[in-house]
């Protein structure tokens, strides 16, 4: 029987292996489980960017329109015509730079707060600005709403609400704002 030189055996040393071939690459066993590896993984891992990536334009969604409704607010707080009570309106772009925001449009609503408050000498009222946009879906939309408190120095809300009853007021139009 002819013996069979160290470097064949697979536990060899180092030393006696570096004078034979060192060995060429994987098996065909250590392949075909690496490839079902990745055909198990890889749909996950692509999932899981699809979701990231959708959340994270959600998120962007949201972001913009909160920006959209303090704008609004504060134009609404700034001019006074947060009182004329119920308002709608769009925010038009006069330029290619806000081109993203002609999606979104506004609803503001005014309501009485303190009525139920004793002793308080002046009326308080919350705004409410609510910002809606298309849902990515395609179906429904996206919403969010943001509040705040006010009142009245001149009481002109009031002189809204008699004319609105008696029938001399409609629904204002609103104002747009967005360049």
């Amino acid at each position: 029987m002819s013996e069979v030189p160290a470097q064949m055996w697979p536990g060899s040393s180092p030393r006696l292996r570096r004078r034979g071939r060192a060995p060429r690459g994987f098996t065909l066993i250590e392949v075909l489980a690496t490839m079902l590896l990745m055909a198990i993984l890889l749909p996950v891992i692509m999932e899981g960017i699809s979701l990231a990536t959708g959340a994270a334009d959600v998120a962007r969604r949201r972001n913009e329109a909160i920006g959209l409704a303090e704008m609004q607010m504060n134009y609404l707080l700034s001019s006074e015509d947060w009182n004329n009570g119920v308002q709608d309106g769009t925010f038009d772009s006069d330029g290619s730079d806000q081109a993203w925001a002609a999606d979104y449009s506004w609803h503001a609503e005014l309501t009485n707060w303190s009525e139920d408050l004793v002793g308080l000498t002046e009326t308080i009222y919350q705004l409410d600005i609510t910002v809606t946009w298309p849902a990515k879906s395609g179906r429904g939309e996206d919403s969010v709403t943001l509040s705040t408190l006010a009142y009245d120095r001149y009481d002109q809300y009031n002189t809204y609400q008699t004319n609105l009853s008696a029938g001399t007021s409609t629904t204002t139009g609103g104002t747009t704002v967005g360049g």
